[in-house]
């Protein structure tokens, strides 16, 4: 371990310590690794977190569930703070305590509950309503700024988890500097024939281009692992700034049907294609499909690309020879370009929804009301994050308060959010909001989402008799309930008092009804219709569900 590597390391983790505003080192290192890995994350990291009073060895749970399939992400961090203690090995005792934790997730052992803290007895219940629902792979990655496991070690966890059919992913010391930093390499020389003569080549001072043609089956020779030929070779994507998103990841599931159906031919005009830098590039020019020589290559746009056609590849490794796509590759010594060229390229790959809409009429006009109220509309993610974070209003989340508020489908909030700025967006955005009531509508999701965020931390804390646990999962329908009582007695939600006396209102309603239907797992009782439905008959008073006291606000 160099000296210089470990001050970089720390250097990150310091710097997203103290913008997140962490008061431990430790979880700043957590924090890293996974904003890195998951840059586009509705949750925030602080709700993947699972580490805290009773975690069975789990510190973090990210689950990405696409209806059909499912990938289940399980972490366990270890940060030294020293560089004597980061030479020792991840400790086998730790890897063991989460492979005993899969025995009794697989075994759907009840007795979990009693021995896990309740926010991760939450992730575990949504970990089986998945699990039943969809086709469902599972990683585990064990991360510490140290060394890895001892191999005899590995070896033996690698065996009891291959009987669930569960990857294990080391990110140590030096793969941790890889996904954070972008270390040095080693010399790497590779080559493929470029198409006929659809290429083109260009040098202006500093750096060197050349655009063609290539074959999937070139690409996929090209970044296979030379140590395990069924394996990429993760080196040769050090300086991409995204990780593979899975296989089952919307895009690239698309990049994979595309590229296995009859239409595969167009894949070429479909497909951005790949991008990389090299040290040194050479080929004959104008001749008909030149053998082009690359010298230590690096893909810093295109890794879903090249990840999604590996894959297929599995399922049928003939398509290869119909699949043509782009490639670009630059030949530079400039050390600051491969930076420049990988943010520039990337900003491109991945357009998200809220992104195409973001310069629609009505997100400008938003942007435009909210200011002169004092607040920052961001119609982009993270558009205003200097700001207050009081004060910022992101425009997926107001999106998803209108859905629980105004259109009374509070279910759909969370289910159906990637429809908020597809199908769902004349709905949920339209000329007729109101720009003040829209605000009012935030403060009441706002304050929720405060007692939500404390909810949290009592159950990371192991605090069992937390009463408004089920917030994790209800924050949406406590936001419907209000607008129900707010409609019902006619108290507007404008005024401070009368707000947070609604809310109040509101959490007596939803604890009285939990508690009435017993539910035992809250992911799937907020997603399902009839929670919706079974609220509004209590909020109305016409159910079944009697109250044992008069409500506040109700009886005014």
């Amino acid at each position: 371990m160099k000296k210089l590597d470990w001050s970089a390391l720390n250097t990150v983790v310091e710097s997203t310590k103290n913008k997140n505003g962490l008061s431990r080192i430790s979880d700043a290192y957590s924090y890293s690794i996974l904003e890195n890995m998951f840059p586009n994350c509705e949750e925030s990291i602080e709700e993947l977190l699972t580490e805290g009073g009773n975690d069975c060895g789990v510190d973090a749970v990210k689950i990405d569930n696409h209806g059909s399939s499912a990938h289940v992400h399980l972490f366990q961090f270890k940060f030294h703070e020293s560089e004597r203690k980061a030479a020792n090995n991840f400790k086998v005792t730790q890897a063991d305590r989460m492979v005993s934790f899969i025995n009794l997730l697989f075994e759907e052992d009840l007795s979990l509950q009693k021995v896990c803290n309740p926010y991760l007895w939450n992730k575990i219940q949504e970990i089986w309503s998945v699990y039943k629902q969809a086709s469902t792979r599972f990683t585990i990655y064990l991360c510490s700024n140290g060394e890895g496991l001892q191999p005899d070690q590995k070896s033996k966890i690698v065996g009891c988890l291959d009987i669930f059919g569960i990857e294990l992913v080391e990110i140590d010391f030096k793969r941790s500097l890889n996904l954070l930093i972008a270390p040095s390499r080693e010399k790497t020389k590779h080559k493929f024939n470029a198409i006929e003569k659809q290429y083109l080549g260009r040098s202006d001072g500093d750096i060197k281009g050349f655009v063609g043609t290539i074959s999937a089956k070139d690409l996929i020779n090209m970044i296979r692992d030379p140590r395990d030929l069924e394996k990429i070779d993760p080196l040769l994507f050090d300086q991409n700034i995204r990780v593979f998103l899975g296989k089952d990841n919307p895009v690239n599931s698309s990049i994979i049907k595309t590229a296995l159906s009859d239409r595969n031919n167009y894949f070429w005009y479909l497909n951005n294609g790949v991008t990389a830098m090299c040290s040194k590039i050479s080929y004959r020019d104008a001749i008909r499909s030149p053998e082009v020589e690359i010298e230590n290559i690096q893909i810093v746009n295109g890794a879903q690309t090249c990840h999604a056609l590996f894959e297929a590849a599995k399922h049928n490794d003939e398509i290869l020879e119909d699949i043509l796509l782009i490639i670009r590759i630059y030949e530079t010594s400039n050390e600051d370009l491969p930076h420049q060229i990988a943010l520039a390229t990337n900003s491109q790959t991945r357009i998200f929804p809220r992104d195409l809409m973001a310069n629609s009429e009505i997100q400008i006009k938003l942007e435009k009301a909210f200011s002169g109220m004092g607040y920052y509309y961001e119609r982009k993610k993270n558009q205003h994050e200097s700001q207050d974070p009081k004060r910022r209003i992101d425009a997926l989340k107001l999106g998803q308060i209108i859905v629980a508020y105004h259109l009374r489908e509070p279910e759909k909030s969370k289910k159906d959010s990637d429809k908020i700025f597809g199908g769902m967006y004349d709905e949920v955005f339209n000329l007729e909001h109101d720009i003040e009531h829209l605000r009012d509508m935030f403060l009441v999701s706002q304050r929720i989402e405060e007692m939500r965020q404390n909810a949290i931390l009592q159950g990371k804390r192991g605090i069992t008799a937390d009463e408004d646990s089920f917030l994790t999962y209800g924050h949406f329908h406590v936001v419907y309930l209000v607008a129900l009582l707010s409609e019902k007695k006619g108290i507007s939600i404008s005024n401070d008092k009368d707000r947070e006396s609604l809310i109040e209102d509101a959490l007596n309603i939803m604890r009285l009804y939990i508690d009435a239907t017993k539910t035992s797992s809250f992911y799937v009782f907020f997603r399902s219709p009839k929670t919706r439905e079974g609220l509004f008959e209590a909020a109305m008073n016409k159910g079944q569900l009697s109250f044992p006291f008069e409500l506040k606000s109700m009886s005014a």
